[in-house]
């Protein structure tokens, strides 16, 4: 009854299990076991399709050993591995590239603005340097016309100073030429006259006094008309001929007026 029940319902094992040390191909295991199937179903339906099947996985080609397999799934996931690093080295790559192109263009940019802002601020004191000199130059030559006409004008008043003074000095000098020796001769000549005419006078006094005291008489009363200085000076323009002779020579002298002898 064991037999039996293990021909219904167990199902057989395989080939490669119960003939150890045997390689059997796996083509050949796939068409024994499905042969022994317990379904009919699973069977193949004659000899001729099972013949067919057997020669079909003789005729297949022999499956490669275990150790194969696993180096050739090694291999296959060492080319992944490549495929999928050298995909990421590629979008690094890539990325890389687009960043320094990025980063190229930024300092470019940057370059240029630094180039364009450096030049305008050269040109920017290039022109405050021009202004400053030309402004200093302006300065230093308003200040030399100012320095020159300031000094024309300082000539110019030592000119004219120079020539007033040399005006006045040659004006005082010729009138000491010219007039001074005249009024200095008249000067002593009325200084003269003037003195005699008071030496006269007090002789003439000093007379008088002593007669009258050998008299015992009053000594006669003084004219002051005789002895008035402006009669001696009129009379001293007289005898020099002064600008006041002419108009004096016209007049009678008055009556009881006395002076000194013209001669």
């Amino acid at each position: 009854m064991g037999w039996m029940h293990q021909h219904v319902d167990v199902a057989p094992k395989p080939p490669s299990t119960v003939a150890k040390g045997r390689k059997i191909p796996p083509p050949i295991e796939r068409v024994v076991l499905r042969a022994l199937a317990k379904a009919p179903a699973d069977r193949p339906p004659s000899m001729e399709m099972f013949a067919l099947e057997l020669a079909v996985a003789l005729n297949a080609p022999t499956e490669p050993p275990r150790w194969l397999r696993i180096l050739r799934a090694c291999a296959r996931a060492l080319v992944a591995a490549v495929a999928l690093l050298a995909s990421l080295a590629r979008r690094l790559v890539g990325n890389a590239r687009r960043f320094l192109r990025a980063g190229g263009l930024a300092i470019g940019r940057g370059a240029r603005a630094s180039a364009a802002g450096a030049w305008k601020l050269s040109r920017a004191c290039g022109a405050a340097t021009k202004r400053g000199a030309r402004g200093v130059s302006a300065g230093v030559w308003r200040l030399l016309l100012v320095a020159c006409a300031s000094a024309r004008e300082a000539a110019t008043l030592v000119v004219a100073g120079t020539r007033r003074v040399a005006r006045s000095l040659a004006a005082a000098a010729k009138a000491i030429s010219v007039t001074s020796p005249a009024r200095a001769g008249r000067s002593a000549v009325r200084g003269v006259r003037s003195l005699v005419a008071t030496r006269r006078r007090r002789i003439l006094a000093r007379v008088r006094r002593q007669a009258a005291r050998h008299t015992r008489q009053a000594p006669p009363r003084r004219d002051p008309a005789a002895f008035r200085p402006r009669a001696l000076s009129r009379q001293a323009a007289l005898a020099t001929g002064s600008a006041r002779g002419p108009a004096l020579r016209g007049r009678r002298r008055p009556p009881g007026r006395a002076g000194p002898p013209l001669s």
